[in-house]
Order: structure tokens, then sequence, then C-alpha cells
């Protein structure tokens, strides 16, 4: 049981990572990047094969995704040996973005290829295998315009040269075999204009080329995304789910893909959009039980005379029924989440204190009574104080930076949990 919760609180972790958005301090967006000595020998080569001098050269760094050097490193040919790709500019046209590919040879670094990019800026660099299995497909998404529409290229580097295998205006995008074939499909989400609704886009290879197989307009009229998540929906079928906000409300559409085709499942005024409705925070589906199937976080109020919203993971099965899976409280303000013990989520309310207490206490539905207290989590930052009977009565349950996260466990009963237990379903996010 330990275990299984445990990669509840990882999952569920991960997910809020991927849907909250990233906090920089002031001094590192100020503070210039740092060549490393490999990087400082490349960019002196690219400077001579241009021949132009640092200060007409710009180097472009990608916003998000896991590569954001304007350095990447990896063996794009399948020749044992890495290549490096770098994005630049130059001053007297900096909307204006170039690809280089640099090779390393007996006497150093040398540039074999130069093209032009698709924007103004480089958003995503990723690695995948849509046309072949080695995984060397190259992926990049450009800076999205106003109307937050971008361009995707998929680039293949063979024969010392880049080929563009597929272009398109997309707004985010994930990859999954959709197929059982082997290879990564493209699953693209695009905003439309004039205030169409969003639409899905799916790409896979026939024929030896990248093709648009399906496209279909979105129930949800969403404004922005927030995460996509491609793979099994329910327990019989695979499909798209889209997390993002269709204005101020965060929600979820559902598509399925069967035989290479997009589908909605439910009409657009179906129980499930309005259950997908968030009422409290941002929170992104996942598979937070491990089953490889996703599951939909649906919220409902707290027992009681409470404010705050319980978040309750469910599944869809060979129906499409939802299925509950797990329930938590989440915390994103003070960032952390709590799964529930079992009962508590019909048998405990919650409130926050003034002072920033999160309290759990027992709750009687049939008389609608509030018992015992059974814990109360804070947060201290370590330059807060702390009395002595403080530090006696709360123990620590959890640490992330200057922030340490306190547990009072004071209740009784077959609802009361362990210190031992409120670490196990205790997870920072």
């Amino acid at each position: 049981m330990k275990n299984r919760i445990l990669a509840l609180a990882l999952a569920l972790c991960l997910l809020l990572g991927g849907c909250a958005p990233l906090t920089l301090e002031v001094e590192d967006l100020m503070r210039p990047p740092q060549l490393s000595e490999s990087q400082r020998q490349i960019y002196d080569a690219l400077l001579a094969a241009l021949g132009t001098s640092s200060a007409n050269l710009s180097l472009r760094y990608p916003r998000s995704g896991d590569h954001r050097s304007a350095f990447t490193f990896r063996d794009l040919d399948g020749d044992g040996t890495e290549e490096a790709m770098v994005f630049y500019s130059l001053a007297e046209a900096e909307e204006e973005l170039y690809i280089n590919v640099m090779e390393q040879g007996p006497e150093g670094w040398y540039s074999v290829y130069e093209m032009p990019g698709a924007g103004t800026g480089v958003e995503t660099v990723e690695f995948s295998s849509v046309t072949r299995e080695d995984g060397c497909d190259i992926l990049i998404g450009w800076t999205p315009d106003q109307n937050n529409v971008g361009q995707l290229s998929v680039l293949r580097f063979e024969q010392n040269r880049l080929e563009s295998l597929y272009q398109s205006r997309y707004t985010k995008y994930t990859t999954a075999d959709m197929n059982a074939d082997g290879l990564q499909e493209l699953l693209l989400v695009t905003m439309s204009t004039a205030g169409a609704h969003p639409f899905a886009s799916l790409i896979t290879l026939r024929d030896q080329r990248l093709e648009t197989v399906s496209n279909l307009p979105m129930n949800v009229n969403m404004t922005s995304f927030s995460q996509l998540w491609a793979g099994w929906v329910s327990d019989s079928a695979q499909g798209l789910v889209v997390d993002g906000y269709e204005g101020h409300t965060f929600t979820t559409e559902l598509l399925v893909v069967k035989n290479d085709l997009f589908s909605l499942p439910y009409p657009d005024k179906a129980d499930f959009y309005t259950r997908a409705n968030r009422r409290e925070g941002s929170i992104c589906s996942a598979d937070v039980d491990g089953d490889h199937i996703v599951d939909f976080p649906m919220q409902e109020p707290v027992p009681g005379d409470s404010s705050l919203y319980y978040t309750v993971y469910s599944h869809l099965d060979e129906n499409m029924e939802l299925q509950p899976t797990a329930a938590a409280l989440v915390n994103q303000s003070q960032g952390y989440v709590f799964y529930l013990p079992e009962g508590w989520r019909e048998g405990v309310t919650v409130v926050q204190t003034k002072s920033g207490e999160t309290v759990f206490s027992a709750y009687d539905p049939a008389t609608e009574t509030v018992g015992g207290e059974l814990m109360r989590i804070r947060v201290y930052s370590e330059k807060d104080y702390q009395d002595k009977f403080d530090t006696k009565r709360y123990k620590q349950i959890g640490q992330r930076g200057n922030f340490r996260y306190y547990a009072s466990l004071t209740g009784s009963g077959e609802l009361a949990i362990s210190l031992g237990e409120a670490i196990s379903l205790f997870e920072m996010i």
C-alpha cells in the first residue's frame, strides 16, 4: 500500500510540474549563460565559418523542453559521433534564425550544413522516432505568433545535410505510438482564428511520408493549452487528452484515436465536461496509479461547511464510465498534495486557518457535525520564527528548498493515522 501511495504522489508531482509555470529568479534572468569549453570551441568555429564577429552573432536558446541550450549535442546521422546543432541570429536580421550543424574533426569543430529556421525564436527541441526507429528525427517547435500559433518542423540529418520531412502550424504537440507500429505519431492541437474552436491533428508515416491523416475540431473552446497526454484513455481505447483553460476555467478535452482517426466520445454538453471543470487549481490529467491508463482529475466539495475541494482521480472503464482510483487534497499555493487515507474522502472535512494551517477533522455526514481534529499541516520557511512548543507538537514530514512541512497528529479512532502514514501520503509539488 505504501509503495502504491508513493507512486501516486510521485505521479501527481510530475503532472503538476508539467502544468505549473516555471519561476525564475531575477538574478538568473539577468545573468548571461556561460559557455563551456566545448561550447566555446564550437562558437569560435562558427564565427570563423561565417566570417563574422561575436558582436554580430546572437545565440538563441529554446524556451522550454529538455534541451534549453543554444548548443544541442546528438549523434544525428548514426555514425557513432555527436554533431552539434547551434541556433543563432545575426545583428543585421535578428528576426531571422539559423540552424548550423557542426562536426568535430582532427583539427577541431567545423560547419557542415546551415539552414534558416521557420520562426523568430526556438520554443522546443526534441528527438523522436516518427519516421524511423533510431530516435533521431529532429522536432523543432518555433516560437508562436500573437495568436499563439507557431511552426513545427520535423527534420532529418543525413549525408551532411538537413532534410525537411514535415512542417505544420501548431500550438502544442506530443508524440506517442498510437497504432503499435513501433513509430511515434505526432499529435498536435492548434488554436483557430475568428473564434473557431481549436482542432487536433494526427500525423503518421504513410508510404515513407509523414501525412496528416485526421483533423477534428474540439468540443471545448480552449483559449490556452497546459498539457497534452497521449496513450490509453480507457480500458479499451487510446487517445489524446488536452488540459487547458476555457476562459478562466481549467478543464479537459478527450479525443479517442481508432484506425488513425480522431473522434469525440462525448457530445459537447455531456456530463463529462461539467465534471472535468476544475473548481480549484490547474491540476492536469495523469496516470496516478501506474496502470498505464490516464486518470482524470474531477473535483468535489470537501464534506461539511468548507470552501475547499477534494481532487478525485478517475479513469474510464470499457464502457467509458468514470471509476475513482485515488483522492487527494491539493494545496497548490503551499506546494503540496496529501492523498486521502481510506474513509477520509467521505468522513473528513478540511479548513484553512488565517495563519495558513490546513486542518483535517472528522465529519459525520449523517448528522452534518464536525468531530475531533485528526491532523494539521503547516509550512515554515527556515527564516520563520518557531517556538519550542511548536517544534515539539509538530513533526517534519517534508522539505523543499528553504521550506519545511510539518504535521501535528492528534486524532484517535479508526480515522487516525500515524506519522509514518502521513509522510507516505504527503508529497511536495
